[in-house]
């Protein structure tokens, strides 16, 4: 079957491709695989970095999208060329700043794909008060503060995190970000862009497909692209919020709510 028009469906990662645990609920490569040999144009639209968020996807979809939205519609990859909506400046020297103030404070500091190296348990030098950096962000700002066991894994510490933030605040954030968010649950501190949503990343593919059909896929009203133009769909685990917005909604959650809306959209 070949669409009567192009369709591009955006989709998130967070609550959509994965659940909670970062795990897929169902294999669905084979069936986007058929969709896309069909025309079909996914487009990951994520507050996760694009270079992540590419290694995810194929990973866990089993291709490697050509276009993608990361850092919650601040950056957007297309064939691996950037696009940033903002441009905020003065990233780098805040890193290095950071990273100054708390080995102060006695930090064992690490950067690299930290979100990754979380969830696969990566173990770190023992007894130690951590800043992991993640260093593939390119227009917010995201570490952790954790400290390690005697085998190196990673707990949080409130201690720690408490002493971390105050010595934070002396720090100012490069103009066009946001305050930092620190989530004492993860241990994560995040600053995105400010006034950026994932909707100014679909602006930015728009022109680069045109006047095609667009579709998004989420579970949550971060996820809304506010354009009459784009199709909504819901995972069965998203939002009562974003469900309401939705023209489509799974029965089943996650991966598996995923390929329901895959099966829908290209239907229509």
């Amino acid at each position: 079957m070949e669409f009567s028009m192009q369709k591009v469906v955006m989709v998130d990662q967070d609550g959509v491709v994965v659940d909670t645990q970062y795990q897929v609920t169902q294999n669905v490569t084979d069936i986007v695989a058929s969709f896309r040999q069909q025309g079909l144009i996914i487009v990951p639209n994520s507050d996760t970095p694009v270079q992540r968020l590419k290694k995810n996807i194929a990973d866990w979809l089993g291709f490697a999208p050509e276009v993608t939205i990361g850092e919650k519609g601040a950056v957007i990859s297309n064939r691996g060329a950037c696009t940033f909506v903002k441009n905020v400046t003065g990233i780098g020297e805040y890193i290095r700043a950071l990273q100054n103030t708390l080995a102060r404070h006695g930090a064992s500091v690490h950067a690299g794909d930290s979100a990754t190296w979380i969830r696969e348990r990566k173990t770190f030098p023992s007894g130690q008060r951590l800043l992991i950096v993640d260093a593939l962000r390119q227009q917010s700002i995201g570490f952790y503060l954790l400290v390690s066991d005697s085998m190196g894994a990673t707990h949080i510490d409130v201690d720690w995190s408490n002493e971390a933030i105050a010595a934070i605040t002396q720090l100012s954030l490069p103009a066009g970000l946001e305050p930092l968010d620190y989530n004492q649950s993860y241990g994560i501190a995040i600053a995105h862009a400010s006034g950026v949503t994932k909707t100014d990343g679909y602006r930015v593919i728009r022109g680069v497909f045109g006047d095609v059909l667009y579709y998004m896929v989420g579970d949550q009203l971060a996820d809304f692209i506010d354009d009459p133009c784009v199709t909504h769909c819901a995972v069965g685990n998203a939002t009562d919020g974003y469900k309401d917005r939705a023209a489509f909604i799974a029965t089943a959650d996650y991966t598996a709510g995923l390929a329901e809306c895959l099966r829908w959209i290209a239907e229509q």
